[in-house]
């Protein structure tokens, strides 16, 4: 998607979700999602996701754990989304 096709009202939750990604563990190290894989291709039934690196372990651990209004308020936080509430009326939030 390029900055010209963005609607004016969302670019700056466009630009703020970007500057997250570029903030996010990148990966993890290639041994480690190979003896993954080699897991997975040999497990009987394998789950639906496998969370690769100590970040994103971690995240999938917060997403179980924490209740909705607190996963709202971190994410956000990282995001750049200062209130759900006013997002959710344009239909960029859940939160109401």
């Amino acid at each position: 998607m390029y900055q010209s096709d963005i609607d004016p009202w969302y670019r700056p939750f466009f630009e703020n979700a970007r500057k997250a990604v570029g903030r996010t563990e990148t990966s993890a190290p290639p041994d480690e999602i190979a003896r993954l894989v080699a897991e997975i291709i040999g497990a009987p039934r394998p789950k639906a996701r496998y969370p690769v690196g100590r970040g994103m372990k971690a995240m999938s651990l917060f997403i179980r754990l924490a209740p909705p209004r607190v996963r709202e308020w971190v994410f956000g936080k990282y995001y750049g989304i200062r209130d759900f509430k006013e997002a959710n009326r344009y239909g960029t939030g859940s939160a109401g």
